[in-house]
Parts: C-alpha cells; structure tokens; sequence
C-alpha cells in the first residue's frame, strides 16, 4: 500500500525528477575515466603469505638471540663463582649479610629443636610429622644454597632466606602444639586427681 503511494508520487513528479541533469563536464568526467580504465590494484594472495612468513622469521631470530644472550650471561655469572675443589669459596666471602642471617637463623632454629627435645611426644600422643617438613626444608635449603654459588642470583638469596624463615615457623608452630597438648593433659591429670 505504501508502495503504491510511492511509486504514484513519483510518476506524477517525473518531469520535476528529470528536469536536473548534470553539467556536461561531469559526463565527459566520467566517460573519461571510464575509457582510461582504472584499475584496482590487486595484492595476490601468496605475497600475503610471504610477508607474514618474513614477520614470523624475524621474531623467531630475535627471540632465539634473547635466549641465547640470556643463557651466556647466566654462564658468565656461574663462572665468576669457583667451583673446583681447589679453590673453596665460603659463604661469608661471596655474600656476608646472607652468612650473617644463616648463622642466625641456624642458632634461632637450633634453640628451637632443643625445646622441642624437651617434651616427651609419646606421653603428650604427638606425632612427629613436622620433622618430615622439616627435613624437606633442609633438603630444599642445600639445593637453594648450591645454586646460589652458581649463579649469585638475588632471588635464590631471598628463596634462603625465607626458607629459614619457614623453618623458624614450623619449629614455634610445633612448640605452641605441644604447649597447648601439654596444658590440656596437665588439666585432664588435675581433674582426675
């Protein structure tokens, strides 16, 4: 129906339609670039190809020159540090402020096992579970400190670090259990007294 308006409007307007023409440059305009014939410039498929492939070997170049920089310099560190059995490199000459945080930490955790040694486990029905965790610590520190000699990295004196750090919590974890265990077996002994 909306059609049917539209098409009459513009059959009773047709002359009013047709009355505006263009100039007549712009007809010899485009006839002219018709007879020219332009032509869009086609890139094949396969040049595409090529391109992205060329990217792909560039980066691939780069990266691969990265990781072998990378791995020259971790070289280069290792070897700065002796590692043969003549020469015996200590801890407090490489690195004193760590030899200095070992030492006591070693001494903290000494202190701590003492304590420990102390409660008689069997009476208090106390496991020994955290000297499993314990061992897995020292175990972990040993791996941590050789490389540490390999390579001098900041970040494996901090892993140490923090690893005697763990120890120490470990150790007051289990002396506050134990305190707790025996506070509760001495009240138990006290009622039934």
């Amino acid at each position: 129906m909306e059609k049917d308006k539209i098409e009459k409007f513009i059959s009773q307007n047709r002359e009013a339609f047709d009355s505006e023409e263009p100039d007549a440059k712009v007809w010899a305009s485009i006839q002219k670039g018709m007879q020219q014939g332009k032509s869009v410039r086609m890139v094949p498929l396969y040049r595409l190809w090529q391109v992205a492939a060329s990217i792909i070997l560039l980066l691939g170049t780069g990266i691969g020159w990265l990781v072998y920089e990378n791995r020259q310099l971790q070289k280069n560190a290792a070897s700065t540090f002796p590692t043969n059995d003549a020469v015996t490199v200590t801890l407090d000459q490489i690195a004193p402020e760590l030899a200095e945080a070992e030492d006591f930490y070693t001494r903290q955790i000494q202190l701590k096992s003492d304590e420990l040694s102390r409660y008689d486990l069997k009476k208090l029905g106390v496991g020994k579970d955290y000297e499993t965790e314990l061992k897995k610590l020292n175990e972990a520190y040993g791996e941590l400190k050789n490389d540490f000699y390999k390579t001098g990295s900041q970040r494996v004196v901090e892993a140490m670090i923090q690893n005697l750090q763990y120890r120490m919590e470990l150790l007051n974890k289990q002396l506050e259990i134990l305190e707790k265990v025996q506070k509760q077996t001495q009240q138990k002994n006290e009622k039934l007294s």
